[in-house]
Formats: C-alpha cells, structure tokens, sequence
C-alpha cells in the first residue's frame, strides 16, 4: 500500500495505477481488504483509501473520491476530521468542480473543515 502512495508522490506518478491496483478484486481492492479480515477502522488501511481518493481528484473523478471520503467516514468518523490529506482531497474536489457544488460534497466539506 505504501508503495502506491509513494506512486502519487513522486514526479510523474501514475493516479491510473493506484486505481488500477485499489479497485474491483485488485490485490489491494475494499474487496481483498474485507476477504483478509482488516478491519475497516486500521489506521494504514484508511490512509490507503485516502491515497485512492487523491488518485481520483488527479484524474478528476470527484464522485468517486467523495466515496471514498464517504467509506471513510461511514466507518471512522472521528479519525477522518483530523487527516490532512482527507482535507486536501476535499479541497481539490470543491476548487476543481466546474458545476455547483452537490449537498453531499458541501456537507463533507464543512464536517473536514474545508468550507464554512
């Protein structure tokens, strides 16, 4: 999983990859996770799912990283409040949006203290 976060930070890193490797019954998929027995509220989990999510902003599918926000914070709503990285994946989703900001996306924004 580190290795995937390691993807997006460096020069050229490749957001298609982390997705790639992170989706459907992909070695690190919310599928494989669930069949391994982690537990939906592990620390390095959640921080993969944030990475995930930030893949997605790269490419610019905000719904799908607001989901992964969403599974997040379904599961460890007070861990996600104080996660950095949870903030600025939501930060990039409310500056690059180019259509009214949804319910769900301002509601997020303001519980990770983005808008409000």
């Amino acid at each position: 999983m580190k290795s995937l976060e390691d993807e997006l930070i460096n020069e050229g890193g490749d957001p298609y990859r982390v997705i790639d490797e992170s989706t459907n019954k992909a070695r690190f998929s919310d599928h494989a996770m669930k069949v391994a027995r982690i537990a939906e509220t592990d620390k390095e989990w959640n921080r993969h799912r944030l990475t995930v999510a930030t893949a997605y902003t790269k490419i610019g599918e905000h719904e799908k990283a607001l989901d992964r926000l969403t599974a997040i914070e379904y599961a460890n709503p007070e861990w996600i409040k104080h996660q950095r990285m949870a903030q600025d994946v939501m930060s990039d989703i409310v500056r690059k949006r180019k259509r009214r900001l949804t319910a769900d996306i301002r509601a997020m924004a303001t519980r990770l203290g983005v808008l409000g």
